[in-house]
């Protein structure tokens, strides 16, 4: 019975749900128009033209109202809205009587068959045309004529239109539709997302998108087979599309990894029907979710980062799982609690100068000790944070907190007079004009020098170089601090930014570190980018460092710095003061 009601009532997945209801808002007014216009013509025939402008008034009507609110009318509401337009159609027909002016007045019956053949199912398609061509029998019949030949005419090139416009449709469809599973490409997830990113932002509807990825797949294709592996995700498409709402919408994104777009849903809601469809996988392959909320001026990449990390944490927690953020309701409350409460914590990253060995400094990094889920990452709160406010309140805690402790270490520990902290900085906290006070009050609240702090920033916070963000970075620098351009290499214009930002530092990101060999291309590469970092008077951070062998090919080179698993993981302040207290020649040149 679901499968009869997707042909009969469910719009072809061709077409997005604005494009379809203002096109039938436009047929309707069209009509209308041309209704009200026939009427002079009409006049010298006897016509009853007073019921003919109203019906065309309110065709009219009714179109404009369609397209001004194409949000708010239900999926079901399309087939109501083609059939009363049809029996309208018809009624006229009745009204002005058999022979030519009957004809004409049913020439609108082509526009209803094309929009049918165009927007919905073969088969719905084909019920509208069978009841349209019911009602004008039923009109022309009713003034005892034979009228046999208007009926086959109008019907037969009503069928024809259908038909070409069905097939146009889904040759459209072709192009957004992935060939191997049947659910949506990456453009026809643009097209679904923009759709009901555009009616959540007009109606206040909730809007929530997913990001499913099956775990472990390469290894069961590996072992299994290509084909096995295909079959895998036939059936678990099979599977989801059977479960999602109406107006939901699944993408693969390619290989194993999938985007499910569900209007209407809540996160609460699109959780539970999350961790449904990852039931639905088959045996023996498990699947882990991200779920995301579209919050208003949202862009398509926003959402979907924010349901990447999601994923994200729910792979780094054991996988088989579904992981949400963005519920300002719940978690959101908790982050504010949380600061209230001091569960916010530090742990420590040692930065290690090149060719001594000797810990220069290290790099602060948050983490949220929770009453109930234990300590957890930055991937797991910083989004919720930076969306519901909490994100200054956080970062200036950060940046106290980092000062407060190089204070304690520098006067308590011997050899530590040099060291040095780096702080991440998010982009929200750069939007916030008092941020350069706030970095000043907290160097100055711990007889800090400038020079101590590093401030890392991701190159993406100056996407488009916006002048104000620019101008903060001057006005950090002209402030005394050290400024890291973070995960360099990860963005579009790394280069330029170089030379028009204020940057002492680069940080190299660990995927130039992770293929790292002696001798190889990798090695080139990564000597080539520390020798431009020197050509304009920066120094260079190697992160992500975890084995011996990328170890020993950055020492070779002329890096200042290098941080990694292989030389320290982060850890509590106390933990690092042991570690600081048993390694030799503990003072170092400081970072930056």
């Amino acid at each position: 019975m679901r499968r009869v009601g997707d042909l009969l009532l469910h719009p072809a997945p061709a077409n997005g749900k604005r494009v379809r209801v203002v096109a039938l808002g436009g047929m309707l007014a069209f009509g209308g128009v041309l209704g009200l216009l026939a009427q002079p013509a009409g006049t010298g025939r006897g016509l009853p033209t007073a019921p003919l402008s109203v019906i065309s008034a309110l065709a009219v009507l009714s179109g404009v109202v369609l397209a001004r609110n194409w949000a708010r009318l239900p999926t079901w509401g399309y087939h109501p809205a083609v059939a009363l337009a049809t029996a309208s159609i018809c009624l006229c027909v009745w009204l002005v009587g058999p022979g030519s002016a009957g004809l004409a007045v049913a020439t609108p019956l082509l526009m209803a068959a094309l929009y049918a053949g165009f927007f919905f199912s073969l088969a719905a398609a084909a019920a509208h045309g069978m009841f349209a061509m019911a009602a004008l029998s039923l009109a022309l019949n009713l003034y005892g004529q034979p009228v046999l030949f208007e009926v086959i005419l109008v019907a037969g090139v009503s069928g024809a239109i259908a038909v070409f416009s069905h097939r146009l449709a889904h040759g459209r469809a072709r192009t957004e539709i992935d060939p191997l599973t049947g659910a949506y490409n990456r453009r026809g997830l643009e097209r679904v997302l923009a759709d009901a990113a555009t009616r959540a932002d007009a109606t206040a509807v909730p809007l929530s998108v997913a990001l499913l990825d099956l775990d472990d797949f390469k290894r069961h294709n590996d072992r299994y087979g290509h084909e096995e592996g295909d079959v895998v995700l036939m059936a678990s498409v099979a599977a989801w599309q059977q479960m999602l709402p109406p107006d939901a919408g699944l993408a693969r994104l390619g290989g194993d990894e999938f985007v499910v777009v569900l209007p209407d849903l809540g996160l609460s809601a699109a959780r539970r029907l999350l961790d449904a469809m990852r039931r639905a996988v088959p045996d023996p392959v498990r699947c882990s979710a991200g779920v995301a909320a579209w919050r208003p001026g949202d862009t398509q990449s926003l959402v979907l980062g924010r349901a990447d990390t999601a994923l994200y944490a729910a792979k780094e927690s054991g996988r088989d799982r579904t992981s949400v953020v963005g519920d300002e309701s719940a978690r959101a409350a908790e982050v504010w609690d949380a600061l209230e409460r001091g569960e916010f914590t530090l742990h420590y990253q040692p930065v290690t100068l090149l060719g001594t060995g000797q810990i220069a400094g290290v790099e602060a990094l948050v983490r949220w000790q929770h009453p109930v889920e234990g300590l957890l990452g930055p991937g797991e709160f910083l989004p919720v944070a930076e969306r519901c406010g909490a994100i200054h309140a956080l970062g200036r805690w950060v940046l106290d907190e980092t000062c407060r402790q190089v204070r304690t270490w520098r006067d308590t520990m011997p050899g530590a007079a040099h060291l040095a902290a780096g702080v991440n900085v998010s982009t929200t906290q750069l939007h916030r004009a008092e941020f350069v006070d706030d970095v000043a009050a907290a160097l100055r609240r711990h007889h800090l020098a400038p020079r101590v702090l590093t401030l890392e920033i991701t190159e993406e916070a100056f996407e488009g170089a916006p002048e104000h963000l620019a101008d903060l970075a001057w006005g950090l620098r002209e402030l005394g601090v050290y400024l890291a351009m973070d995960d360099f290499g990860t963005g579009h214009s790394s280069l330029a930014r170089l030379q028009d930002l204020p940057f002492n530092v680069l940080k190299i990101d660990r995927s130039f570190i992770a293929g790292l060999q002696p001798g190889q291309q990798s090695e080139r590469v990564f000597d080539a980018i520390v020798a431009l970092a020197e050509s304009l008077g920066m120094r260079t951070v190697a992160e992500g460092i975890e084995t011996a062998a990328q170890l020993e090919v950055v020492s070779r080179s002329r890096c200042t710095w290098a941080q990694g698993f292989a030389l320290g993981r982060p850890m509590p302040a106390e933990r690092f003061a042991q570690v600081f207290a048993t390694s030799e020649n503990r003072s170092g040149e400081r970072v930056g």
